[in-house]
């Protein structure tokens, strides 16, 4: 009725990834209390200079990676919905083939700028309590 070793066999995978992501923890761990003290300490700001300076920031979250993320995502959806347009045109919808070319892309741009702002206004906040 029930094939025992095909359930033994997922049995011991389990045990197995359980034992991984517990090694993963301990490792991560240890990475964690390293870079902590390797970058992340107050003392030495004013010393380091190019890869080392980049790691730091990036590491106390001085250097915001979201913005130029949004920017690529943002430049990725346009392109996307501009081509994707020709696509209703092809199904012979022309409403869809408007909508996704002209309505679409300016949707696009406002939530995206609306989500930068939030970010602008982050960065401006931070830069006032400083």
């Amino acid at each position: 009725m029930y094939n025992i070793s095909s359930l033994e066999s997922a049995l011991n995978k389990a045990q197995g990834f359980n034992m991984w992501m517990f090694v993963s923890f301990v490792l991560g761990l240890v990475a964690a209390i390293l870079i902590f003290v390797l970058f992340l300490n107050k003392k030495a700001d004013k010393k380091e200079e190019g890869v080392v300076k980049f790691c730091r920031d990036f590491l106390n979250f001085d250097f915001l990676s979201l913005e130029i993320l949004l920017k690529i995502a943002y430049v990725t959806f346009t392109v996307m919905f501009i081509l994707g347009s020709f696509g209703w045109l092809y199904l012979g919808n022309v409403q869809g083939f408007l909508t996704s070319l002209f309505i679409a892309p300016v949707l696009l741009r406002l939530a995206f700028e609306g989500i930068v702002l939030m970010l602008k206004l982050v960065r401006n906040t931070d830069e006032i309590n400083k």
